[in-house]
């Protein structure tokens, strides 16, 4: 049961760090879709600017459902390490965070 405990756990750093990262990626992605709205204003580069805020705002989306998913997982985690009943007596706890896990 400890060594179970021990794997969640660590599995549920992994996803907290995933989550936090992406979350980064998202700000900076923000910054950087924001930061070419305010230089490129010249009609030249009104194609480039469009593509530019596309890729961003693609980047921002895939993003936050990224960390939406790792949070919502870290956090079934967390549950499974404190409520040890619901790894002990359900083992369909076990095997969806299992399944969770390998997906």
């Amino acid at each position: 049961m400890t060594r179970t405990r021990l794997v969640i756990a660590s599995l549920t750093v992994a996803w907290l760090a995933l989550a936090g990262l992406s979350s980064a990626t998202v700000h900076f992605a923000v910054l950087l879709r924001d930061r070419a709205k305010s230089d490129l204003v010249t009609p030249s580069d009104s194609i480039l600017d469009i593509t530019f805020e596309n890729l961003m705002d693609s980047v921002v989306d895939g993003m936050v459902i990224v960390a939406l998913v790792s949070a919502l997982f870290s956090i079934f985690g967390v549950v499974l390490v404190i409520y040890t009943k619901w790894l002990q007596e359900n083992c369909a706890a076990r095997f969806y965070y299992g399944c969770i896990q390998i997906v």
